[in-house]
């Protein structure tokens, strides 16, 4: 137990000596958190729930998509502040990668989009459908 402490006290006394050194950073990316979230799923029209995974992908990798075609439109992106035509056309490229990443057609599907934030003393969560494809 001991020897676990001291190995404990070295690598934190380490960190400092060595400089920047996860998770002690000065990078916003690893030292703070947005008052925001989002996650994105898929529906059919009727609002049933389907896997990302049918079509080749998951959700950290989908959000990605959704952020790099956000950027390469160079829409203003998080915190909500997207507006619904800009959503629109971010949510059709988003369906055109699931086509893309999965080599099938892809028909009568919603990309939903929930954004959660922090507001007053609660968390408040606003799902949106994005994109629909008939």
């Amino acid at each position: 137990m001991i020897k676990t402490y001291f190995v404990a006290i070295f690598i934190f006394l380490g960190t400092f000596l060595l400089g920047e050194f996860h998770p002690f950073t000065k990078f916003p990316m690893y030292s703070s958190f947005p008052n925001y979230s989002y996650v994105f799923y898929l529906t059919d029209l009727n609002g049933k729930f389907i896997p990302l995974t049918k079509y080749g992908t998951y959700g950290g990798a989908f959000s990605h998509v959704f952020f790099s075609t956000a950027n390469d439109l160079n829409i203003q992106n998080g915190y909500g502040k997207e507006s619904k035509v800009e959503l629109a056309l971010i949510g059709q490229k988003m369906m055109r990668h699931l086509e893309l990443k999965s080599k099938q057609h892809v028909t009568g599907i919603q990309i939903h989009r929930i954004h959660f934030f922090h507001q007053g003393p609660s968390i408040v969560k606003r799902d949106k459908v994005i994109y629909e494809l008939p």
